[in-house]
């Protein structure tokens, strides 16, 4: 370079620098068609042996069933000639129909089904029904435990309150309906028996979630059949503050909308960052399902959302919310990853300890 001048190079240093070309690059892998056809040939064979091993189970749970219909007759102990005890009752659990035809594959749930029926026969066995009269009564050197003393007296810092208040704005007809499931709590909040709220369910659940001074105000434009004082009695039932647990112990059996619905409207949405999956419930006559999405409110249809349902719980209707309390009974089946079922529960053991 001859001297006082100056040359100039440029360099690419990095291929992001490079001229791009239009044309996408063609990349030749070499393929061999009898190593494919043998891989194939092998996964075929696995899952024709996956679907006679389900198929297999299945018939081998419908045989224990059939059995035990046929000898529980037998083990049965003679009984009086006094009527049966009423409220207990042999689940019939209607199976949905199979993916495929005869002798092809069978569901996941259908076989989940038919094990949660089969549990719930031998649960509700004669051994059952033989030891049900004597243990209605404990012993008398054994104390009865106190359950309400163990709860928290009702205040206005009840996460159920926090819940109705959520439901009345956004569901109406769940937060009357979510009244009438509390009704066996009357107990927990130091109420009389209830057989019957005093009037339209919702119009009660607007009235108790207000305070003091403004429930002579919802009352008259809810327009209730009742005295004003018959509807404020009910505050307690609205404010208790005991746990999902201690409400399912109590004889607090929503159904599975429900209880999905109370989930979603204690849950925190600022908890579900990073998170959006979905949560099944098949029972005996329908599935619903609880996604949850990222930052915002969970949804609960009766339809299936666009992102498949990771875990499936598998139970009777009225099982539900003790499993969502964070208690899994011998008759409940859950299939998929166990995952966001703990992680839902430790949620809402989280929005329901203060």
């Amino acid at each position: 370079v001859p001297s006082g001048r100056t040359l100039t190079v440029a360099a690419v240093s990095d291929w992001s620098q490079a001229p791009v070309s239009k044309q996408a690059p063609v990349m030749h892998v070499p393929a061999d068609p009898v190593e494919f056809e043998a891989r194939l040939g092998s996964l075929e064979r696995r899952l024709a042996e996956f679907e006679a091993r389900e198929q297999r189970l299945l018939e081998l749970v419908e045989a224990v069933h059939r059995l035990s219909e046929a000898i529980g007759p037998l083990l049965k102990p003679p009984r009086s000639s006094s009527p049966p005890a009423e409220g207990r009752r042999r689940p019939e659990w209607p199976l949905p129909a199979p993916s495929a035809g005869a002798g092809g594959p069978v569901a996941p749930e259908r076989i989940a089904l038919a094990q949660a029926r089969l549990r719930e026969t031998l649960f509700a066995g004669p051994s059952a029904e033989a030891g049900e009269q004597s243990a209605a009564l404990p012993p008398a050197d054994v104390p009865v435990p106190d359950v309400a003393a163990e709860v928290p007296p009702p205040g206005r810092r009840s996460w159920l309150l926090r819940s109705l208040r959520r439901m009345v704005k956004s569901d109406p007809q769940a937060a009357g309906r979510l009244m009438l499931a509390l009704t066996p709590a009357h107990a927990l909040a130091g109420l009389p028996p209830l057989t019957w709220l005093p009037g339209q369910p919702e119009g009660i659940a607007r009235v108790l979630v207000v305070g003091r001074l403004r429930r002579r105000i919802r009352w008259e434009k809810a327009r209730l059949n009742c005295a004003p004082r018959a509807a404020y009695d009910l505050a307690p039932l609205a404010r208790l503050r005991a746990t999902p647990a201690q409400l399912a112990d109590a004889g607090v059996s929503p159904d599975p909308a429900l209880a999905f619905t109370l989930l979603a409207c204690v849950l925190e949405p600022a908890w579900t960052a990073g998170h959006r999956f979905t949560i099944a419930h098949r029972g005996p006559h329908a599935v619903t399902y609880f996604s949850v999405r990222e930052r915002d409110r969970p949804a609960i249809t009766s339809e299936p959302p666009s992102t498949p349902a990771v875990t499936t719980i598998c139970c009777l209707d009225e099982a539900l919310f003790p499993v969502l309390s964070g208690k899994l009974e011998p008759a409940v089946t859950v299939l998929g990853a166990i995952a966001p079922l703990q992680l839902v529960q430790r949620w809402f053991a989280r929005a329901t300890s203060g």
